[in-house]
Parts: C-alpha cells; sequence; structure tokens
C-alpha cells in the first residue's frame, strides 16, 4: 500500500503553483499509489480573501473554483483507484467560512458550497 500526500498547490495562484500542481500530478501518475491525500490548501480563494491581492493575480472565485475542480479531476484521472482523502486547510475552509459568516450569511449552508466526494 502506497500513499502520496499533497498540500499547498495553492490552486490558480501563479507560476509557481502551477508548476507544483503539474509535478504533484506527474508523481501520482508515476507511482499510481493506493491512497492519496490531499493535505490541505489545494485551493486558495484568494478572490475572497481580506488580504491584499497580487496585482498579478486576476482569477475570479468562479475561476478558481473551476481550476480547482479540473485539479481534483486530474487527480482522479492520474490515480484511478485510489482512495482519495481530502483534509481542509487554512485557506480551503477558513477563508470561504469567513467569507459566508460575514459577507454573505444568507449563502452559508448551501449545498452546492460543500465539499464532496
Amino acid at each position: 500500500m502506497q500513499t502520496i500526500v499533497i498540500s499547498d498547490v495553492h490552486v490558480s495562484i501563479g507560476e509557481q503553483d502551477i508548476a507544483a500542481q503539474k509535478f504533484a500530478l506527474k508523481i501520482v501518475k508515476s507511482l499510481k499509489p493506493s491512497n492519496v491525500v490531499l493535505l490541505g490548501d489545494i485551493l486558495d480563494f484568494g478572490a475572497i480573501s481580506h488580504y491584499m491581492k497580487s496585482p498579478e493575480v486576476t482569477s475570479s472565485l468562479q475561476d478558481e473554483l473551476d481550476m480547482g475542480s479540473a485539479f481534483f479531476g486530474s487527480v482522479r484521472d492520474a490515480a484511478p483507484k485510489a482512495l482519495i482523502q481530502l483534509v481542509l486547510g487554512n485557506h480551503d475552509s477558513s477563508r470561504m467560512l469567513a467569507y459566508l459568516r460575514t459577507k454573505a450569511v444568507a449563502l452559508n449552508g448551501l449545498k452546492a458550497l460543500r465539499f464532496e466526494n
């Protein structure tokens, strides 16, 4: 049984993060593990962060969700038989929850905003 742990790829941030995503997928494809653990900060949610945004990062929240969905799909394609587990990090969960609790309370609890298998 082989497990690969991937963390902090921050989908959609910039060149370094795209390189990290590609590298992680290359490793998963070549090793074909039985388990893949996505250990937080796979998404960044920079568009809704209260921190100052870099002018180079112009992706919208929808862009980031689309890129995240594509990344998750690529992980599945790279390891079709693996058990894939997602552990949310501070960017994945805290930013979205903070935004929902402070600026979009009416959206809190929507099934569309939950992470599913």
